[in-house]
């Protein structure tokens, strides 16, 4: 009898130290305590100093208005501003002395990614005012994450910016530092780069390192875009991408003065660094369909004295070429463009600072060559593929090019 009395006893404490416990942590929960740890914890999972601004209860669920943060010293998060906050806690870990979120939401996210904040601005950025007490909890778990509205901006060390709005985020966390996210709808830009809408994201990201397992674009017509790749947020900070595209419009991509239009297709992969993505390498072979070329802009004193219209605006059944771009350099290779009009080019070359310099194989077919008022044989005297062949060569600024040909028809 005494044994059970003690066994009740012991039983009775339990029981009420778990209900203190649980009455403790429910408690802190609905105090102002819980605003100020809840903000330290998130700061310092993101490496910012932040502040949530008041914070109600309905049920299990609590509500923000908003939380703002600005980035601390070396974080390359400047701001970040949160609004219409809420998030469902899961009550039975308030036994294990945990504050576990089962979901948090946010209607809107503004995010500015920059350089570092200077470490001499330490002292102009806010500091936590309230002491965090060494008895509370000192874990938060956030299980889900969704936000029905991101604003994303970033700016490179060398100035150039960038951005992706109007897209919705979920995220679930696999483990401490591994979150699998989806991004649906919005718009993504970077510098003067053509604009494209985003189908659909996968991604897994941790603080190290996000990995691009499937993306969807497409641009304003019938252009679409899959890209994969990893971009590593440690030194060194590299990117490296696989892009597949069809049906881009290349008018806003080349300038007008190029004189080319083209809708392209191809695979492209790209390798650089996170602070200077405009000095990385991109390299692969593109397919252009219905491409044409003004060649009355390049060979202008040649218009009146070829006076035939397949050699004004060129429009080539096929036209591909290799691309290799590296430090504002790019470079073509295995040019092979061809047209029913009886035109055939081959070459590669280079434009770097504007300056082009290519050299090029000019083919035309023999019904072309019978219907001209001079005669070009002498010129075109090589033989093969079945069209008469000579050497161009190009070269000038894009805007004002230069060619060898003209010289030597003229001396005909």
């Amino acid at each position: 009898m005494k044994s059970f009395r003690a066994l009740a006893i012991i039983i009775v404490v339990l029981l009420a130290l778990v209900l203190a416990s649980w009455l403790g942590s429910f408690a802190f929960l609905r105090s102002d305590l819980f605003r100020t740890w809840l903000s330290k914890k998130v700061s310092r999972s993101l490496n910012v100093d932040g502040q949530f601004e008041s914070i109600s209860w309905d049920g299990s669920v609590f509500r923000s208005p908003g939380f703002a943060a600005t980035g601390i010293p070396k974080s390359r998060l400047n701001s970040l501003r949160a609004k219409d906050i809420s998030a469902q806690v899961d009550w039975w870990q308030l036994l294990k002395i945990q504050i576990v979120i089962d979901h948090l939401h946010a209607d809107q996210i503004d995010l500015f990614f920059g350089s570092r904040v200077p470490v001499h601005d330490i002292d102009q950025i806010p500091k936590q005012r309230a002491q965090i007490k060494s008895w509370l909890p000192t874990d938060l778990q956030i299980r889900e994450i969704s936000v029905d509205d991101v604003h994303l901006r970033w700016e490179t060390k060398s100035g150039q910016q960038g951005h992706l709005i109007g897209s919705s985020v979920s995220a679930i966390r696999k483990n401490p530092d591994l979150w699998y996210v989806v991004v649906s709808g919005g718009e993504i830009q970077h510098q003067e780069f053509p604009a494209v809408q985003i189908e659909s994201a996968h991604c897994s990201f941790s603080q190290e390192l996000m990995n691009i397992n499937d993306a969807k674009f497409k641009d304003g017509s019938s252009g679409k875009l899959d890209l994969l790749g990893k971009i590593q947020f440690v030194s060194p900070r590299k990117v490296q991408l696989q892009a597949n595209f069809t049906g881009i419009d290349s008018k806003g991509i080349f300038p007008a003065d190029w004189y080319f239009s083209g809708i392209l297709s191809g695979q492209l992969h790209y390798d650089g660094s996170l602070d200077r993505l405009e000095s990385g390498s991109l390299d692969g072979p593109i397919t252009f369909d219905n491409a044409q070329v003004d060649f009355a802009k390049y060979f202008v004193k040649l218009r009146p004295l070829l006076a035939i219209e397949r050699f004004t605006v060129v429009k080539f059944d096929s036209f591909r070429t290799n691309i290799h771009y590296n430090n504002k350099e790019t470079l073509f290779s295995d040019l092979d463009a061809s047209s029913k009009g009886g035109l055939r080019i081959e070459g590669y070359g280079s434009v770097r600072r504007n300056q082009i310099n290519a050299t090029m194989q000019l083919g035309i077919a023999p019904f072309v060559v019978s219907s001209l008022a001079i005669p070009i044989t002498p010129i075109f005297s090589e033989q093969r593929k079945g069209y008469f062949w000579t050497t161009v060569k190009v070269n000038g600024t894009l805007e004002d090019p230069h060619e060898d040909l003209s010289p030597r028809l003229l001396d005909l």
